[in-house]
Order: structure tokens, then sequence, then C-alpha cells
């Protein structure tokens, strides 16, 4: 290792050229002593964009308590691209030095405490996740929903029961909740987020519950939001609906096995179909659109009641569905409604028909 002269760099560090000033901050990589970081962490105010880079390479590089320790009172900074280049090497340097952290968090202000929780979140240590939630009481919402997105980014199934918790928070919050446990790639999260539902029944986040299920586009969730179709409040009913559709749309090839609960699909089958008389013609279309993957010939009096609709959408939806269950039975009834629509019927009611018609014949 190369010694250079901790006095001659100071020196250096502080010429009027800017070239003579990135050189000695790269010189700082290879020289021996603590001071490195003493030296380094003031050269990330320098004019200089390269000697910035610089000190900003080698501070990564270093990486040791003193870098970070010299680092997070940066994050308090007026200027913002100091506050902001702080934060970013702290995000990749600060995973081993996690007890330098509960101080600053006691020591900072609310702007401060979300740029440390969000290098904490890019760091991605599972050790960070009591200083995250220490957070997570706050009165900042702002502070709460960069918790909230640092418990996804770890990514750790730890962090479930206070990401369920979010749930119940501010509408930015819970978002960023969502997302987070969408992200948790575990078993046990589904069975969690199913109780977390049902204790939200007559809560006003139950809808925000119900969007982890989309976005974690599961298909084994589908039996139980049909179970819950059937003791879910019907105001409830178009959020399920639309959540079951979301999923079935993406896992169509899937449906088939599963297993589902004939009783609950019994329950569910009357809520359902109540549906395809919504005064929404988006929850009437979402309920026809969960009938085509679901099939069931108990559906099919509300589809063709449906399929009458004057709202183009109800229709067009509920004649997609009887054309999906369509069987060599339904001819006669077919037959009937087609000629009920005249030029309304769609081309895949009328594709089922000629089907049928064509069995019947041979």
């Amino acid at each position: 290792m190369v010694h250079y002269p901790t006095g001659k760099i100071r020196e250096e560090l502080s010429q009027p050229d800017s070239q003579k000033r990135l050189e000695a901050t790269r010189n700082l990589m290879e020289s021996a002593g603590r001071l490195r970081a003493d030296l380094l962490v003031p050269q990330l105010r320098d004019p200089s964009r390269a000697v910035q880079d610089a000190a900003d390479e080698s501070l990564r590089a270093l990486a040791d308590a003193e870098s970070v320790a010299l680092l997070l009172p940066l994050l308090s900074e007026d200027e913002a691209s100091l506050r902001n280049q702080a934060a970013s090497i702290l995000g990749e340097i600060i995973a081993d030095h996690l007890d330098l952290v509960p101080p600053a968090l006691a020591a900072f202000n609310d702007d401060a405490r979300i740029l440390l929780i969000e290098a904490l979140g890019v760091a991605g240590a599972e050790a960070s996740l009591p200083l995250i939630e220490s957070q997570c009481e706050s009165e900042n919402v702002n502070l709460r929903n960069a918790c909230a997105m640092a418990l996804g980014s770890i990514g750790s199934i730890k962090a479930l029961p206070r990401l369920v918790k979010m749930l119940a928070d501010d509408e930015w919050v819970r978002f960023s909740a969502i997302e987070s446990l969408s992200e948790l790639d575990d078993p046990s999260v589904l069975p969690t987020l199913i109780d977390a539902l049902r204790d939200a029944r007559d809560k006003p986040w139950y809808a925000g519950v119900l969007a982890c299920f989309i976005e974690m586009k599961r298909v084994e969730a589908v039996p139980f939001l049909i179970e819950e179709l059937g003791s879910a409040s019907e105001s409830h009913h178009p959020d399920l609906v639309a959540a079951l559709v979301e999923i079935l749309e993406l896992n169509a090839n899937a449906v088939g096995d599963l297993a589902l609960d004939s009783a609950s699909l019994a329950r569910a089958t009357p809520k359902i179909s109540a549906l395809l008389s919504s005064t929404d013609p988006w929850v009437a279309f979402r309920a026809a659109a969960t009938i085509s993957h679901l099939g069931g010939e108990d559906f099919k009096p509300a589809l063709i009641k449906a399929a009458k609709d004057e709202r183009d959408l109800v229709s067009a939806g509920a004649q997609r569905a009887l054309a999906k269950l369509a069987q060599s039975s339904d001819v006669e009834q077919y037959t009937a409604l087609a000629d009920a629509l005249g030029d309304r019927t769609t081309p895949e009611l009328t594709a089922a028909l000629k089907h049928l018609q064509g069995d019947a014949t041979s």
C-alpha cells in the first residue's frame, strides 16, 4: 500500500485546480490511515462533478463505520443533491453498520429519517427491520409510507404482520403496503391476508386488503374469494368479483385445476348472478366474465336475462359467458335468445349456436 502524506493530500484537496483535487481524491483510496473517510466525505461538496464522483466511488469501496458515521449527518443538509448522494452511498454500505442508525433516527427530523429509512430499504438487510418498524407509528404520513416501501424492498416474511397492519393506514400508505405485500413470495402470505380480509369486513380498508390478492395474482386465492362472496356483506360483492375476474383472467389455464368447494360455489352463485343486474355496467360485465371462467348451469337464467339488457357492455359480457357455457341441451333457449336479440347477437354467441345446431343435426 502506498502511503501518501496526509498533509500533502489536504493541501492538494484545496487547490484551485480541479484536476489536482481529483488526483488527490483518487489517491485517498491508496492512502493508509483512518483519515481517509474524513477527507473523502468533504469532497462530496466539491464544485467539480468529477471530484464528487471520485469521492463517491471511494466511499462505496471503503464502506467502513467511519464513512457511515460521517455520511449520516449529510442527510440533514439543506442541499438536496448532497442529501440524495449521501443516501445513495449509505444504501450500499450501511448494512454492516446498523448500530449507528438508532442514534441518527433519534436525532434527525422527519425528512432526514425518510432518507435514512429509504437507504435501509435499498440496503436490504433483514436485521434492519426493527429499525424501520420503529418509525411505522410516526405521525408523519410520508415517513410511514417510506417505511412501507422499505419493508417491501427488504422482502422478508418477517415484515408480514407489520405490512398487514399498515393496510389500515392512510390510503397512500395502504397502497405502498399492498405493493410490498405483493412482493413477499412466501406461502404464508395468503393465509395471513385471508384472515386480514375477514377481519376487515366492517372496516373501510376492506378493498385495500382485497387489492393485495389482485397484486399477488395467485390462483390459489380463488376458492377463498368465492367462499368470501357467500359470507361478506352485499356492499363488498362488486369488489370481490373485480378481484376474482382479475385473477381468473391472468390464470385462465390453471382454473380447471382448482378444487372449488361445491357448497361455497352454491352460496356464491346467487350473489354473482345478482350483480348481472347491477346499475353499474362494469360490475355486471365483470360478473359475467367471472361466470365465464367458473362455469355452472345455475348461472344461465341470469345470463340470458342480462344478455337482453339494453346496455351493450352488459349484453356482450353475458353473451360471451353463455357462449363459453354452451351445451347441446341449450339449442332451443339459445336460438330463442338470438331471435330476441336480432342484430345485437354477438359473433361469439352466433358461433356457439351454430356449433350446437350442427351437433343437433349430426
